[in-house]
C-alpha cells in the first residue's frame, strides 16, 4: 500500500493557494489525512495530534489463514465501515510467522474512542467477535498506540 505525503499551501477558507498555512496531506488508500505544518499551531497545542493503532495478534501453530479467512468474510466489511481504511494489513513474513499487524490511523484519541465504540456496538461486529473466540485460532493480542516523530508530516 503506497503512503503519500505532500505539502501544499491552503488558505483560511481550505482553498488550496500559493499562500497561507501549509497543510500535509497523507493520502492512504484514497484517504485524505490532512495536518497543520507545525510552525502554524498555536504553542499550547501539540505538533501532532495524530496517533497510529497498531496491533498484532498470534494464531495458534496451523491457523493463520483459517483466522484470516474467517475475518476476510465476517470482520473486515464492517470493521472498515467503521474505521475506514488500514494503513497497513499484514501477515507477517519473517519472525513470528503465526502473526498477522494491523495499522488505523486516527486524527486524534477521541477520533479513535468515537470510531471504535461505533464499531463495538455494530452487531456484525459482535457475532464476528463470538465466531472467532468460537474458532481459538487466536492466541494473543498485543496493540499499541503511536504519535508520529515530531519531524515526520505524519
Amino acid at each position: 500500500m503506497l503512503i503519500t505525503t505532500q505539502p501544499v499551501r491552503r488558505s483560511p477558507s481550505g482553498s488550496q493557494t500559493g499562500s497561507g498555512q501549509v497543510i500535509y496531506i497523507n493520502t492512504c488508500a484514497g484517504k485524505e489525512i490532512m495536518r497543520a505544518s507545525p510552525e502554524f499551531l498555536d504553542p499550547e497545542q501539540k505538533a501532532f495530534d495524530m496517533i497510529y493503532d497498531h496491533r498484532t495478534y498470534t494464531c495458534r501453530p496451523g491457523t493463520i489463514k483459517k483466522q484470516m479467512a474467517l475475518y476476510a468474510e465476517h470482520g473486515w466489511p464492517t470493521q472498515r465501515r467503521h474505521l475506514g481504511e488500514p494503513v497497513v494489513f499484514a501477515a507477517t513474513e519473517t519472525g513470528n510467522v503465526n502473526a498477522y499487524i494491523h495499522i488505523w490511523a486516527y486524527q486524534n484519541a477521541a477520533d479513535r474512542e468515537a470510531r471504535r465504540q461505533n464499531l463495538q456496538q455494530d452487531p456484525a461486529w459482535t457475532a464476528y467477535l463470538k465466531m472467532s473466540a468460537e474458532a481459538g485460532n487466536l492466541i494473543s493480542q498485543v496493540n499499541c498506540l503511536l504519535t508520529p516523530a515530531p519531524f515526520f508530516p505524519g
